[in-house]
């Protein structure tokens, strides 16, 4: 297994999770702000599909990034893409074999235990926290997300890419 069996579409997706991190830094401004979190789609859609070691790692790597670029706590991010993306990852078979209908329920509890473990993450990292804008970007990252990947469901296919592992 080498870089060279990452497959394109999984690389487009790793670029559009790191696009969404910066776009998402660029077009919210200030850290207390409410942004939405399109790169829970990318990660949802990138996790469901990679079988990659190495993709972990990179997953980390961007998840110190966006600390980088949120002021966040030292590590903060990372353990959330990490933990989001390894529940995705152990449920990848079930992902790829659900239907559209249960694909929506799947995505939408996912971004919600994401959104409770930054809501506990940051209430016991940060002695101020924005319930406020966490909420508000919560309510509009599970109005988009859940729709937007069962959308994309459509054209890109989940589950592993490997016909190996199939």
């Amino acid at each position: 297994m080498d870089v060279r069996d990452f497959s394109a579409l999984n690389l487009i997706l790793a670029i559009l999770f790191f696009v969404s991190l910066v776009a998402g830094k660029v077009t919210t401004g200030s850290f207390g702000s409410v942004e939405i979190g399109l790169y829970f789609l990318f990660l949802f859609l990138w996790s469901a599909r990679s079988e990659h070691n190495f993709t972990a790692a990179v997953v980390l790597s961007l998840g110190f990034f966006q600390d980088a670029l949120t002021g966040a706590a030292f590590g903060f991010w990372p353990l959330v893409f990490l933990l989001f993306f390894g529940l995705v990852r152990s449920q990848a078979q079930i992902v790829s074999q659900a239907p559209k209908s249960a694909l929506f329920f799947i995505v939408f509890f996912s971004v919600l235990l994401a959104y409770a473990m930054m809501l506990a993450l940051a209430s016991v990292v940060s002695e101020t926290v924005d319930y406020e804008a966490l909420i508000g970007s919560f309510l509009i990252t599970e109005a988009i997300v859940p729709l937007a990947v069962v959308f994309l469901s459509y054209i890109i296919p989940l589950g592993l890419s490997s016909p190996m592992r199939r």
